[in-house]
Order: structure tokens, then C-alpha cells, then sequence
């Protein structure tokens, strides 16, 4: 075989259209970003070095950035473009490290991903965000890398641990388990929330025509979990923390509440109410509700979401696919907090 010579690599560079390398390199070589003309000549992180210059981004890279960004907050003060100072320790303001690391990957979906992220700060402008997107100089002596970011997730509590593996070869673990009959009649009873009405764990729907009442039942049943009280007959078994997002009719929502605790003289205290908006279809809004739930210690309850249309804005009821992605992300929230996810739809 032949051996690549130095005039070879030159010639393959000239038709590539990257700028040409000295005859004689004596410092580290720079790397592109896929860009040509654009080197960064600084070094780089491992983990940018294995993303940069992806034509497209793998679906399970994407799950894990989305996961990794539901742990650092967007909501802080611009920065200067770097997640940590010259002596190591995290800056407070880092919102411009992160719109900035997300564009050193050059995938065709990191401005929208950035975009994501920043809109859930209460400060995000779309003229500050394209300012600060356009900023980026991938030149820069000091390049920050996605490597950064990951970093600084884990130091706020990100772990992959969550994320799925994909299985490689045969000889990896399995993870599936072939029980037997008997094995089968062992398994503990499913236990009941409201006995005969909601199970303790999975996930169950309340459905119903537009203006049926959905929500004031729904709400109704709420309440009794929260304040373990009886409903309509049924007992409850344990006045388990209750997290309702309520993404439909959010201006009679706080009317309704009030009616119920006048007529009930209740106010449970493991009882909150999600204003925010939320597409089950990203991963990142559903890692972002597990950690708002659990720095809030209302993992294991019950995560009510009114209405599932509201919550896949955009996407087609019929069509096997969008369903099948908020379905499946409704079933990761489910395993990341234990306990009942309940979802109303018309």
C-alpha cells in the first residue's frame, strides 16, 4: 500500500476547500468544524472532537444533550462565554457558554436546540438570542467545546445513567427476563390508589368529549389523593403528592382550585400546579419536568397533564409516529419518578 505523503494530504485539502497547512507543522494542527476556512487553534475536548462535523446528529447524542441541558438553567445572566474561570471554578452567568457550546457542534439542529433552551429563561429575546448565536467564532484561541457542558451537568446532579443503552453484541447483559408460570403467579398484586378507580403506578388517562367536564372531575380527584379522602365512595389509599400541568384553560384553573378548597375547607400542601408549557415529543421538556418534581419532592405521586393535545402542540393525533414518541416519553417520565402519570385528552 502506499504511504500518504505530506504533498498528498495538501492536494486532498486543496479539493476539500480547508485552508492549507504549513509545509512544516510544528504546533498542534488545528481542526475544522466542518466549515472551511474556519480552524480552531486551540485544543479541543475529547467529546468535541467525536461530535464536531457530523453531517447529521445520532437520535440517542441528541437525547443525551437534551438530557444533560434539563440540568443546567438557561434563566442566568449573559456570561462571557465560558462556563468556568481561569481558576476552575463555575460561573455564575453561563447563559452565552451554553448557546455557544451548543453551536461548536455544527449539527443541523443545535441553533434550534439552543433556541430551546434559552426560551426557558423569563430574559429570552429572540434579538438577544440570534446577537448571541452569531457571536460564536469557532477561531477563537479559547474555543469552548460541548465538553464543558457536560462537565458542568454533571456537577449539577446529570448522569447517564437514565439515558437507553443500545445494545452492540450479543454478549452485552440482557435485559429482558423469561418468567415462567409460577414465576408469573409470584409477582405482587397491583396496588390500587383509589380502590378500583386508579392504580398506584403507570400511566392511565381520563377521556372524554371537549366540555365534558374533564377537568373539573379530574380536579375533584386530585384533591381527594392530595387530602386522602374519600371519592364518590371510593376509599384512598395514601395522600400521595399530586403535580397537575394544566396547559388548557390555564385562566379558570386558579378559580376552579379556589372553588373546590371554599366547598371542601381543605388546602392540601402536596398539591402544585405547572403553568409552563411542555411538548412530551422533547426529551429535554420531559427531564426538565423530572427534576423540576423532584427538587420539589412530589416524585412517587401522581404528574397529571391537562390535555395531551396541549402538550404535543403541532403534532397529529392520528399518526402512529407522534403518538408513539409522546407515548414513549410519557413512559421514561413514569420510570424517572415512580408512581401514577395521568393524562386527559379529548
Amino acid at each position: 500500500m502506499k504511504s500518504i505523503t505530506q504533498d498528498m494530504l495538501v492536494t486532498l485539502i486543496d479539493k476539500l476547500g480547508v485552508k492549507k497547512l504549513p509545509a512544516v507543522q510544528k504546533t498542534p494542527v488545528s481542526h475544522s468544524l466542518g466549515i472551511p476556512g474556519t480552524p480552531i487553534r486551540g485544543p479541543l475536548d475529547a467529546t468535541t472532537k467525536a461530535l464536531m462535523g457530523k453531517k447529521s446528529e445520532p437520535p440517542a447524542e441528541i437525547a443525551k444533550l437534551e438530557s444533560a441541558l434539563a440540568f443546567i438553567s438557561s434563566d442566568t445572566g449573559y456570561g462571557t462565554g465560558r462556563f468556568y474561570d481561569s481558576n476552575g471554578k463555575a460561573e455564575p452567568d453561563s447563559w452565552l457558554a451554553g448557546v455557544w457550546a451548543l453551536a461548536s457542534l455544527g449539527w443541523p439542529s443545535s441553533k434550534e436546540t439552543a433556541r430551546n433552551w434559552s426560551q426557558t429563561s423569563s430574559r429570552y429575546t429572540e434579538e438577544g438570542f440570534e446577537k448571541a448565536w452569531n457571536s460564536y467564532n469557532p477561531a477563537h484561541p479559547n474555543a469552548i467545546g460541548i465538553g464543558s457542558l457536560y462537565k458542568r451537568a454533571k456537577e449539577l446532579g446529570w448522569s447517564q445513567e437514565n439515558l437507553p443503552v443500545e445494545v452492540e453484541s450479543e454478549n452485552e447483559q440482557l435485559r429482558f427476563n423469561l418468567l415462567g408460570i409460577d414465576e408469573l403467579d409470584a409477582l405482587p398484586p397491583t396496588e390500587d390508589l383509589i380502590k378500583g378507580v386508579l392504580p398506584k403506578l403507570g400511566i392511565g388517562a381520563i377521556y372524554g368529549p371537549s366540555g365534558s367536564g374533564k377537568t373539573f372531575v379530574a380536579l375533584d380527584l386530585l384533591m381527594a389523593i392530595a387530602c386522602q379522602s374519600e371519592w364518590f365512595g371510593y376509599k384512598v389509599k395514601n395522600n400521595a403528592p399530586v403535580t397537575y400541568v394544566g396547559l388548557e384553560g390555564k385562566s379558570g384553573i386558579k378559580n376552579r382550585i379556589k372553588a373546590w378548597r371554599l366547598k371542601n375547607n381543605a388546602s392540601p400542601s402536596n398539591f402544585k400546579v405547572i403553568l409552563d408549557r411542555l411538548d412530551l415529543r422533547k426529551m429535554g421538556d420531559i427531564n426538565a419536568l423530572v427534576l423540576a418534581i423532584r427538587n420539589a419532592n412530589m416524585a412517587g405521586g401522581v404528574v397529571v397533564i391537562d390535555t395531551l393535545n396541549q402538550a404535543t402542540p403541532g403534532a397529529d393525533e392520528n399518526s402512529s409516529i407522534d403518538m408513539g414518541i409522546a407515548i414513549s416519553h410519557l413512559q421514561h417520565l413514569q420510570e424517572l419518578l415512580g408512581g401514577l402519570v395521568l393524562i386527559i385528552h379529548h
